[in-house]
């Protein structure tokens, strides 16, 4: 499970397979795994700039964009749970 908190927004999850879908299910490589993190912070992104949640929430992420943010690590935090650590520059 990928979970994802922005300060002031509700939290987002989605579910990141980390095996392959070869015959031998081998786990994917980090790459590939911080490519399907990056791929689920753009979807977050999206569907919080497109909901909007008025004037008196705590939720900014107009200037938020998926190109100046920085996955710098990955946690794995329970068996099926991964937190990202994202710098956003």
């Amino acid at each position: 499970m990928f979970r994802l908190q922005f300060a002031g927004c509700p939290s987002w999850q989605s579910k990141i397979s980390t095996k392959d879908h070869s015959a031998r299910r081998q786990p994917i490589t980090r790459t590939k795994l911080a490519y399907e993190v990056a791929k689920n912070v753009g979807k977050f992104l999206e569907r919080e700039k497109v909901k909007g949640h008025g004037d008196h929430s705590r939720c900014n992420l107009e200037d938020a964009l998926l190109s100046n943010m920085y996955l710098t690590r990955l946690v794995q935090v329970s068996i099926a749970s991964w937190q990202p650590e994202i710098f956003m520059g």
